[in-house]
């Protein structure tokens, strides 16, 4: 049964868990019983949901979620295993955020309203952005950033300001590929909102081209 309490751990229960992320992909079930009943318990590290850390294997995410597993828990700052989730194979980031949708939380923000899909489109994470649209997040959510003054932060700035070490061509077509994303599943902008755009991809002549003619 799922624990009533917070359980607060170490890194060393993290190593376990990775461990049998490990001895699942090679087909040894011996961990199992340990690393449900763990992750069942809401175990934190320093305050972190251990889910932020692993499982990361599909076959750990499967196997957790079909056990009731909650990946749901935010951090202190009020984010989610979806903000970041480098750690989840593609396939398991997926599951993740289908979980999240059923629970009617793929839009679960943090302190100041940033949510996953904000997150995930400003680092121009593409697959895992696709996989948020298609389980239903709204692109018209935004953030008021306290640090700017309580300035608004919208989800089609972030894919202006994606940060890439890519070179200047290479970001110009990861921000419009973001934003036709961002279209595609509902994107509408009115006239203040497109000229905030246009003047944030200024320096950008084929986005600001595209930003002109497509949104």
């Amino acid at each position: 049964m799922k624990g009533d309490k917070m359980k607060h751990v170490d890194f060393s229960t993290v190593d376990r868990l990775l461990e049998w992320d490990d001895k699942l992909r090679d087909g040894d079930l011996s961990m199992d019983q340990w690393a449900i009943e763990t992750l069942l318990s809401d175990c934190r590290v320093k305050g972190v949901p251990i889910v932020f850390y692993a499982p990361g294997s599909d076959a750990a995410v499967t196997l957790s979620l079909a056990a009731g597993v909650d990946f749901t828990p935010q951090n202190p700052e009020g984010e989610t295993v979806l903000f970041d989730g480098a750690h989840l194979e593609i396939t398991a980031y997926g599951r993740v955020a289908e979980s999240f949708a059923k629970r009617g939380k793929i839009d679960l923000a943090e302190t100041e309203g940033l949510t996953a899909l904000s997150a995930q489109v400003k680092f121009g994470n593409l697959d895992r952005v696709k996989l948020l649209l298609r389980h239903g997040a709204d692109v018209g959510r935004f953030a008021t950033i306290a640090r700017y003054g309580n300035a608004r932060l919208t989800i089609p700035q972030q894919a202006i300001n994606v940060m890439t070490t890519a070179g200047p061509a290479e970001k110009e077509t990861l921000s419009i590929t973001l934003l036709d994303l961002l279209k595609a599943h509902g994107l509408r902008l009115d006239a203040a909102e497109k000229s905030d755009l246009l003047q944030r991809a200024r320096t950008g002549p084929r986005l600001h081209e595209w930003i002109d003619r497509n949104l």
